[in-house]
């Protein structure tokens, strides 16, 4: 599986993740703003943004205007760094969505109801296969995917246990995370439709 993107972000400690977090949500932001937010000490700040520098997480955007000095440097996210992909499996249409770090939507697709489990997993990931290399995105660039869909589930094995409304029975039982993951071989979710978040 390659999960180069993922490992990464999946190594870094707790608080880098959390200043990732405010930074995907708030940036452009400057060091003294996010201060002001974590009560963290500079010091302590500089330690734990460094590893999203380092790994391409962050990036120095661009120069706050001067309150009388030195401009402060603006951190955001990088954009062309990490990417993640969204699949939504609903009773009336498939759709998948490639997003940066910003959550920019790059692609987005739908498809008409699913059918035959294995013809519809075909159908997402050979599209999500031909559109990564149309769009020069690594696979190693991506740092996951998560897929939504109708309950009841069991999320842990990321298993569509008897979908509510969908058209056809053949939607029992089907380990739809394994299916995924292993034809993309990527890291995968699999949540409830509206309550997954595409994050870490």
């Amino acid at each position: 599986m390659v999960t180069d993107g993922y490992s990464k972000l999946k190594n870094i400690r707790d608080q880098s993740k959390l200043l990732l977090r405010i930074i995907q949500q708030k940036g452009p932001i400057t060091r003294n703003q996010i201060i002001d937010m974590t009560r963290m000490k500079l010091t302590t700040l500089k330690r734990f943004m460094q590893p999203l520098l380092d790994e391409g997480f962050v990036i120095e955007a661009d120069l706050a205007k001067s309150t009388g000095g030195r401009p402060p440097v603006l951190y955001d996210v990088n954009p062309k760094t990490y990417y993640s992909i969204g699949i939504d499996i609903s009773q009336t249409y498939t759709e998948v969505v490639i997003t940066n770090l910003k959550m920019d939507i790059i692609d987005i697709n739908r498809f008409g109801p699913p059918q035959e489990p294995v013809n519809t997993v075909n159908q997402i990931c050979s599209y999500l296969e031909n559109r990564l290399i149309q769009l020069s995105i690594e696979k190693s660039m991506v740092l996951g995917v998560g897929v939504g869909t109708v309950g009841p589930l069991d999320r842990k094995k990321g298993i569509m246990l008897n979908p509510a409304n969908f058209p056809s029975n053949i939607w029992v039982n089907i380990p739809i995370k394994d299916m995924i993951q292993q034809r993309l071989k990527l890291p995968t979710v699999v949540d409830i439709v509206f309550s997954l978040w595409y994050g870490y």
